[in-house]
């Protein structure tokens, strides 16, 4: 699940990725849900981050798929529904897991961080909706969790990884990135 306010009326709503498709369920402000909206996919969603990709002021959200290797931008039309996007392979024949939004080369523009089992893809966004290729970046024995911190303090996202087949953390420090102005 991931939260934004997806209809525009101030509240925050949530979306989850559900079986074949993506569900919003929109706050009332009053912290009760509206039955689910749903936006059906031709796959089986494994989760679900959100940003604004296009850049439009609207929150859209990122999905991946456990059995296609993907991940798939589905363009937020500010009303709680999605129009469907660009998708974009995981890296190799890798699984796309877990993902994370923040600004990695810090252009201004919301990139995505992706778990690729054994390693992490890091996509670069463009403002527009899509992404440039992904950057392949090694991690421990099957990355499954991450999360996005300045770990280094260099003022620079970085991300940690937790790998589950050797019960390890790998800190990935951010590369791309010049000194701390």
């Amino acid at each position: 699940m991931a939260v934004g306010d997806f209809n525009g009326d101030g509240n925050f709503d949530i979306v989850a990725a559900s079986g074949f498709g993506v569900s919003a369920l929109l706050g009332s402000g009053d912290g009760t849900l509206q039955a689910p909206l749903a936006y059906p996919l031709n796959f089986e969603t494994f989760n679900i981050a959100v940003g604004d990709f296009n850049e439009d002021g609207k929150p859209d959200a990122a999905v991946t798929s456990f059995y296609l290797d993907e991940v798939e931008i589905l363009l937020g039309n500010g009303e709680g529904s999605f129009e469907t996007g660009a998708s974009y392979p995981a890296s190799g024949a890798s699984t796309a897991l877990a993902m994370a939004v923040a600004d990695f080369n810090r252009d201004g523009h919301p990139d995505l961080a992706i778990t690729t089992r054994n390693s992490v893809d890091v996509y670069l966004g463009n403002g527009d909706g899509t992404f440039g290729p992904g950057v392949n970046v090694a991690a421990g024995v099957s990355a499954l969790f991450l999360a996005v911190g300045d770990f280094n303090n260099d003022g620079w996202p970085d991300l940690a990884v937790a790998n589950q087949g050797d019960s390890s953390v790998s800190i990935l420090t951010n590369t791309t990135a010049a000194p701390k102005p």
